[in-house]
C-alpha cells in the first residue's frame, strides 16, 4: 500500500477523538465501550476515563440500593447499602442524561417493586449520571452499632 492510499485520521462520531479505523465511525475506545455496554463492568473503564476525562465524559451508573440488617441491638437496626450493577461511559453530559432517562423508564424501572422500607423489598434501582465510575459495593464495611 502506498502512503497516498492510506486513509487520513478522522474524528470519532461519539467522542470526537482521533479515529484510525477507516471503516468504522467510532474510535477503538468507543467501539469497545459499545461492544461491552451490556457487561456488568467494563475492564478498560479506568483507562478510558483517564483517556477521555479532559473531554468531559460522564458515567451512567446504575445501583441496586436496599437496606442491610445491622443487628439485634435495640430491637434491630438497618443500614443503607447498594451495589453497582451497570456502568456506561458517555461522551457528554447530555448523552449520559438521555441514556439514564432511557434506563430509568425501561430496564431499570422501579414500577412494581416494593419500597426499600418494606420488609418484602428486593431493593430499588437508582440511575445516576456521575463524573466517575460508580463504587462497586457500599458501604465498604458493615457499620457497627454504637
Amino acid at each position: 500500500m502506498q502512503p497516498e492510499d492510506v486513509e487520513p485520521l478522522s474524528e470519532c462520531e461519539r467522542c470526537g477523538g482521533a479515529n484510525d479505523h477507516p471503516f468504522n465511525p467510532l474510535c477503538r475506545s468507543c467501539e469497545r465501550a459499545e461492544a461491552d455496554k451490556d457487561k456488568l463492568w467494563l475492564p478498560e473503564l479506568e483507562e478510558r476515563f483517564e483517556l477521555h476525562n479532559d473531554q468531559g465524559v460522564r458515567f451512567v451508573n446504575v445501583y441496586l440500593e436496599d437496606k442491610g440488617y445491622g443487628g439485634p441491638e435495640e430491637g434491630g437496626w438497618w443500614f443503607d447499602c447498594g451495589e453497582l450493577i451497570r456502568c456506561e461511559v458517555w461522551p457528554t453530559e447530555e448523552a449520559a442524561k438521555a441514556r439514564a432517562a432511557e434506563l430509568e423508564g425501561g430496564e431499570y424501572s422501579n414500577e412494581g417493586r416494593r419500597s426499600r422500607s418494606s420488609v418484602l423489598s428486593e431493593g430499588e434501582y437508582v440511575v445516576g449520571v456521575e463524573a466517575q465510575p460508580g463504587e462497586r459495593h457500599w458501604p465498604k464495611t458493615k457499620p457497627r452499632y454504637e
